[in-house]
């Protein structure tokens, strides 16, 4: 089903993302900043740095980026597992995709925490870059106050939790999962980087 009156679509700057760690916003002098939603997003390379999205709904998605400089990242609702992903993507990039998501949740408070995962096969190509760039849910935002994670209840999410670009879903940490090496005389190849076409958030 397409976007419905319920569907809420906010920025990366809107005060209903809580950051931890050392986020900061876009870089200006990034010549793809416009594939971005209204080109921003926040980013970071610190391993463990969380993003945190509480609401009040039924569903989820969050949106950012995979480019040859990303790593793997994780998203998780209402404290169950850790959902994982690899953010590397080359020939072409990937802007506006969706990175975590979930759906058909009990009409309650959730909270989604996206986190920044450690490179865990340093052996192999990409970065450790993660960046968010715009979320989209059936519902009503929550804005946390301060830059603290908080601490209230949630309701278990009993919904249907889905992993980006249909691929299954990976619970366990991704030792077993190594980003593709791509190498030009031994150095990384970061490869020409073509037009991406936006995604429409897609919310039942």
């Amino acid at each position: 089903m397409s976007i419905t009156s319920a569907t809420t679509i906010f920025d990366d700057t809107a005060p209903y993302i809580s950051y931890q760690g050392s986020w900061s916003p876009q870089d200006t002098s990034d010549p793809f900043i416009s594939r971005y939603k209204n080109s921003t997003f926040h980013g970071t390379t610190s391993d463990g740095d969380t993003a945190t999205i509480t609401f009040i709904g039924t569903d989820i998605q969050v949106f950012g980026a995979k480019r040859p400089n990303h790593g793997y990242l994780s998203g998780s609702i209402d404290e169950e597992a850790k959902i994982y992903m690899n953010g590397y993507a080359r020939n072409p990039e990937e802007y506006q995709v969706v990175l975590f998501e979930a759906h058909h949740l009990a009409n309650a408070t959730h909270e989604v925490v996206m986190t920044n995962e450690p490179m865990y096969n340093t052996s192999v190509a990409g970065g450790n870059w993660f960046d968010i760039d715009f979320v989209a849910i059936n519902g009503t935002p929550i804005a946390k106050s301060g830059s603290g994670s908080g601490s209230g209840s949630s309701t278990s999410s009993s919904g249907t939790i889905t992993q980006s670009l249909s691929a299954p879903l990976q619970t366990d940490r991704p030792d077993q999962y190594p980003l593709p090496l791509y190498t030009v005389a031994g150095i990384p190849e970061q490869g020409a980087l073509q037009l991406a076409v936006s995604v429409t958030p897609s919310l039942p």
